[in-house]
């Protein structure tokens, strides 16, 4: 009976598991997320002086993903540059 008990508990945690794996199969994509997570905690400490910067950084991350999918996608190269760009006005 605790055993059942145990195999129910563990079929349970498994079943949760499966549910909240990402199922993302482009890696960058999945790297660029989790540094978009990162970058708005970073710029949510920002001053409020700074809202305008704090947009466009946030927007130019939600970019580079759609980039990154739109290359992914339809293999332009110009959609590459564009990431490219982004990246870089990120970095800087």
């Amino acid at each position: 009976m605790n055993n059942d008990l145990s195999k129910l508990k563990e079929i349970e945690l498994v079943k949760k598991k499966e549910k909240y794996v990402k199922k993302e199969k482009f890696i960058i994509a999945r790297k660029a997320r989790t540094t978009i997570r990162f970058i708005e905690k970073c710029v949510h400490n920002f001053p409020n002086e700074y809202k305008a910067l704090k947009n466009k950084i946030i927007d130019c991350c939600y970019e580079i993903l759609e980039y990154i999918y739109r290359a992914n996608i339809f293999q332009n190269i110009s959609d590459k540059k564009e990431d490219i760009v982004h990246i870089q006005m990120i970095n800087f």
